[in-house]
């Protein structure tokens, strides 16, 4: 098990440990957390010194024991001792290898003590024998010198006895044999302390790498923590595992790798080598040869394309090699374009600094990195790339540059240099002038952290590689940073609808900055700065739709419907308008719209400008907001916006130039009427458009979103400043506002709010139930909803909801008023009602004007029947479904009667729709029921007894009483489908009556005047013909058509328009509604079966109304 050496030698462990595992799991990518990797770097590289340190320490330690083992002999002055860092602190599991190493030294020890003891030993012994043989030799010379005495003989026997010396012989050589054995055991006992000290070396040295290796592991993991742009793997697998989809924010990028090799194998000690990036403030200048600076330029370029993946805008410049230094530009996310004049381009760079300093920069941020990250993807940094630098430069692209040098990175944005030595710098120009450099010499890379660590220079990876993280990186788009809805307008609807319109209205739509909004406005400010209309210019996916839902739910927040009014057209492939059906404020709404349709709408307000003029006069006030000052005498006079998308289709087929005088007339005489006009197209522009300057010059708000690059180079409408932020608007919602004409001093550059689907659903459906709640019925609109492509829905018909919303049924003297009311003031504009003729409205579709809704109008008078005509029975039962409707809104119970035979061929769609109507919004079960159906034609011959017979009473009536009599209406639909009614040959050949067609003749030509009405279909002329002929025609004045034959229309219409009205489609349907009487024929989309809202869903939305009138009427009988 690995010993942790670092506790051994009192480093703080713990410092780099938690320090390391806070960062990996935080797996940082913003700029604050990536600031702190240094700091880690830094510690690690501490901990990774204090490691070498001790390792110094061991070795250190250990060379001293060998060399004093080495040296150690017998006559040293003192025993060897161990002095090692770990002594005191080695690891029990190891404690043996201690052990063997602490006893072979305790036996020198004691080895070495015995060998100098029996050293002593034997000194002595020679010492004893020397002085034996002195003392011998002595005795000799004493002996001869006192042989002449007697004395000397004692001496001579003395010398002549040895046994003193032999002993001292003995004992010297017992221990001269000690003394060597002794020292034979002091060289055993060394040689084993050097065997136990290799042993002991060799567990340190293993405990020292897998100390190393463990540094070297957890290190590796914490590299393995960051993305694969900062590990320098350019491997395809690690390219694959990265997640593009994160942001890293990060203040440095990867310029190479710094590595340690121990010697023993294992995992390498990498450490990044890193330059300042974000933040930096200073430019990067990469040197060396022109591939290895390239390559490395190519790297940089991957590295902060996938660092900040759609966070970042590169300007790629090679002009000596016409773009080859970059062949990764087509793959980047966002690119500037730069084209001949790159000094030019660099101008729009340099604009972008000043703008993004005067927008965003103040005493509390000053710096673009120091921005909330959502401002920060709004706004993009920028990185430009200089390759070759400076061969292909002129010099007012070089000023540029080192203008963008110093003041760029405040601006986030930041230049990176590859340079050249093929050209010097113009003589008066200096890298000086650049600023802040951080230099990077490939051929003298950095200085590593650790000494002894080779570094490598960071290289691109090879064009698979390249292709595949690129790849990668474009398929993974990361949603966009929106500026929130309710950051602009509350949720609460409580504070809804405080604001007045008297002077302008306005609505915040995006931001600029932090707490500042853009805002579109129309009327005159406080200063007297006026705003009367609005244009706006922006290609498809630009965010145009949003910007429309946004402001309209704005201003649908802030004023109430008597404040503003919405008139929204759609060209004709839109639908962006359909959420705005049912908007308190929308007048209009058409969708998918036909340029005639979108003219009227145009004609409408002109009408409504010059009712508003004439009002004005009266009361001797110049404008709408004079009138409020007096207190709108004549009721409220909301504020109108008129919204067109594509409104260039207004011009299409315009023969009569009148979408260009209307246009004239509302641009320049509009506002004192509170009419602004707001145009959306992708251009500003419109072909076929007459006084276009002059329209153009009564529009101050001038709006941009993303536009093709020519559109933009030819944009008058802005001055040059407008024109290069337009060109920055490079993704959905990026927007210029210019509300001052264009003046170049008034743009305002920002992004639109976000208003999702899901929430503009839930703030509709809350307007709506704001209206219910605070907006009195009687004094409510219905919008007019016109699909270009689809039928109209009876329940969205404007008159009918009108009178629905009635608190009670109106009498005779409230319908007169209603219907002799202009369309306008939601009335059915029928000068001609008379309560004594009994009129019935029957609406049958949608005319193709604002208010018109097409109807017929039953009176008492001769020929009032109605024949209904064509193949499209998908149209011809929508049409009766609608009639039928029509006599339970208009007529009460007990004022009228209706038989209806159903002749629908079985299995077909219509079959059974007459029959649902009716039974759910008429009285078909009761004892006297008002309403009766039949799909039996034996039945329907006994209907005309019955008829016959209230025909001959009604005769008989005075016309006080006659007046009083409800009206009955027949209704056959398929009467070609009623054999009895078909005309028979006669005993002389001739085609004649049958009995039940005279009978039925008899109530179509005499019983209108009495109150007595007959409705009839027929799918063609030629089914017809064998029930009426062409003198019958005649007593059937109200004619409704489809699609038919040219000799057919001409039959019913007296001309061929009815031949004309598909033009080869066959949706939308189209029908033509003529009074022959009364010489007006009118071109409408009649209701149809396959309703866009489900008949059923249609009549549930019906039902309670008329439920509520018939309690009503209850209560007041």
């Amino acid at each position: 098990m690995p010993v942790h050496l670092t506790a051994l030698c009192f480093l703080d462990s713990s410092l780099t440990n938690s320090t390391h595992q806070t960062f990996m799991s935080s797996r940082p990518h913003s700029f604050s957390s990536y600031a702190q990797f240094p700091v880690l770097m830094d510690k690690a590289v501490k901990k990774r010194l204090a490691l070498r340190q001790w390792r110094d320490q061991i070795l250190g330690s250990e060379h001293a024991l060998r060399t004093a083992l080495t040296s150690c002999e017998i006559h040293s002055g003192s025993n060897v001792e161990l002095s090692h860092p770990l002594a005191a602190r080695w690891p029990r599991t190891e404690s043996h290898i201690l052990d063997n190493l602490l006893s072979a030294l305790a036996q020198l020890a004691d080895a070495r003590q015995k060998a100098t003891q029996a050293r002593q030993e034997l000194a002595r012994a020679d010492s004893h024998v020397k002085q034996a043989e002195e003392q011998r030799a002595t005795q000799l010379m004493l002996g001869l010198l006192l042989l002449i005495v007697l004395i000397g003989i004692w001496f001579l026997i003395r010398w002549f006895d040895d046994s003193t010396l032999r002993a001292a012989k003995q004992q010297q050589e017992d221990s001269r044999r000690r003394s060597e054995a002794a020292a034979a055991d002091f060289q055993a006992a060394k040689a084993e302390a050097l065997r136990a000290l290799q042993r002991f070396q060799n567990t340190t040295q293993r405990l020292m790498a897998e100390e190393f290796e463990e540094d070297a592991v957890n290190w590796h993991q914490v590299l393995q923590s960051l993305p694969v742009f900062f590990r320098g793997d350019w491997s395809a697998e690690a390219w694959k595992a990265h997640d593009f989809s994160s942001s890293h924010r990060a203040p440095f990028w990867l310029a190479g790798m710094a590595s340690e090799q121990l010697g023993h194998g294992g995992t390498p000690y990498m450490m990044p080598v890193l330059m300042p990036l974000l933040g930096g403030q200073m430019t990067t200048l990469l040197k060396g040869s022109a591939a290895d600076s390239l390559a490395l330029m190519h790297g940089l370029v991957l590295q902060l394309a996938t660092m900040i993946p759609y966070g970042a805008t590169f300007t790629l410049l090679d002009p000596s090699g016409a773009g080859r230094a970059f062949p990764m530009q087509r793959s980047l996310p966002f690119l500037r374009p730069i084209g001949v004049d790159i000094a030019r381009d660099l101008e729009s760079v340099w604009d972008d600094i000043g703008r993004i300093i005067k927008t965003h920069l103040d005493a509390e941020v000053h710096s673009f990195d120091q921005l909330p990250e959502q401002t920060q993807a709004n706004e993009r940094y920028e990185f430009i790339f200089a390759a070759n630098f400076p061969d292909g430069y002129d010099r007012r692209t070089i000023e540029t540059l080192q203008k963008i040098a110093k003041n760029g990175p405040v601006a986030g944005k930041y230049l990176f240099i590859q340079h050249s030595d093929a050209k010097q710098l113009p003589r008066d120009l200096s890298w000086q002038d650049f600023g802040g450099m951080a230099v990077v010499d490939i051929q003298n890379p950095p200085k590593p952290v650790l000494e002894g660590m080779a570094v490598q220079m960071l290289r691109g990876p090879d064009g698979t590689v390249q292709t595949l993280a690129l790849q990668h990186l474009n398929a993974a788009k990361p949603p966009e940073h929106n500026v929130e809805w309710s950051h602009l307008t509350g949720d609460d609807p409580t504070a809804w609808w405080t604001q007045r319109a008297d002077t302008l209205i306005e609505a915040p739509v995006g931001s600029v900055s932090r707490g500042n909004h853009i805002h579109l406005w129309f009327g005159v400010q406080r200063d007297g700065r006026p705003c009367a209309h609005g244009i706006l210019g922006a290609m498809p996916g630009s965010g145009k739709s949003n910007l429309y839902h946004v402001f309209i739910c704005g201003l649908a927040t802030r004023y109430s419907p008597e404040e503003l009014n919405l008139y929204l057209i759609d060209g004709k492939m839109g639908v962006e308008f359909q959420a705005y059906r049912r908007l308190p404020h929308a007048r209009a709404v058409a969708l998918n719209s036909a340029p005639e349709l979108s003219r009227s709408v145009l004609a409408e307000l002109v009408a409504e400008m010059e009712r508003r003029n004439e009002l004005f006069g009266r009361l001797k006030v110049v404008d709408l907001p004079a009138y409020r000052n007096v207190g709108s005498p004549d009721g409220p006079r909301p504020r109108i916006v008129l919204m067109i998308d594509e409104y260039q289709e207004l011009f299409e087929d315009d023969r009569m130039n009148q979408a260009s005088a209307h246009l004239l007339t509302l641009a320049q005489q509009g506002r004192s009427a509170g009419i602004h006009l707001l145009l959306g197209s992708q251009r500003f522009g419109a072909a076929g458009m007459l006084n276009q300057a002059a329209v153009f010059g009564s529009i101050h708000l001038r709006i941009a979103m993303r536009m093709s690059q020519s559109d933009v180079q030819g944009l008058t409408e802005f001055g040059r400043n407008g024109r290069r932020l337009v060109e920055q608007c490079d993704i959905p919602g990026k927007v210029v506002v210019n509300s001052n004409s264009g003046d170049d001093n008034s743009n305002e550059f920002g992004k639109v709010a976000l208003l999702d689907h899901v929430r503009r659903a839930s703030l509709l459906e809350a307007l709506e139930k704001k209206a219910d709640r605070e907006w009195p019925a009687e004094q409510r609109f219905a919008t007019v909803v016109f699909d270009g492509r689809e039928q109209p829905n009876f329940s969205e018909n404007p008159q009918m909801v009108d009178l629905i919303r009635l608190p009670h049924r109106p009498d005779e003297t409230a319908w007169r008023k209603i219907a002799v009311a202009p369309v306008h003031e939601q009335g059915f504009g029928v000068p001609d009602w008379y309560a004594g003729e009994r009129p019935m409205a029957l609406w049958v579709g949608q005319e193709l004007n604002v208010h018109g809704q097409a109807r017929v109008i039953l009176r008492r008078r001769a020929m009032e029947n109605v024949l209904l005509v064509g193949e499209n029975l998908n149209a011809t039962y929508g049409i009766l479904a609608g009639l039928l409707c029509s006599v339970a809104v208009g007529q009460a119970s007990g004022d009228f009667k209706l038989h209806l035979v159903d002749r629908a061929i079985p299995g077909t769609p219509w079959e059974g729709l007459l029959d649902s109507v009716c039974s759910r919004i008429f009285d078909c079960h009761s004892q006297s029921p008002n309403c009766v159906l039949t799909k039996e034609a034996r039945v329907a011959t006994r209907w005309l007894d019955e008829w016959t017979l209230e025909l001959q009473r009604r005769s008989t009536l005075e016309e006080a009483e006659l007046q009083r009599q409800p009206t009955w209406l027949l209704v056959i639909a398929g009467a070609d489908r009623m054999p009895p009614l078909a005309k028979v040959t006669s005993t002389f050949g001739s085609t004649v009556d049958s009995p039940d067609g005279e009978k039925l003749k008899s109530i179509y030509v005499s019983g209108p005047i009495l109150g007595l009405h007959v409705v009839m279909s027929f799918p063609s002329a030629s089914s017809l013909k064998q029930c009426l002929d062409r003198a019958q025609l005649e007593h059937f004045k109200h004619r409704v058509v489809t699609q038919m034959a040219d000799g057919d229309s001409f039959l019913l219409l007296g001309n061929d328009q009815a031949a004309k009205l598909q033009r080869g489609n066959s949706r939308p349907v189209f029908a033509i509604c003529q009074d022959t009487a009364g010489g007006t024929s009118v071109k409408f989309k009649p209701y149809t079966v396959d309703a866009q809202i489900s008949w059923s869903e249609q009549l549930s939305s019906l039902v309670p109304h008329l439920n509520r009138w018939k309690e009503t009427h209850h209560v007041n009988g």
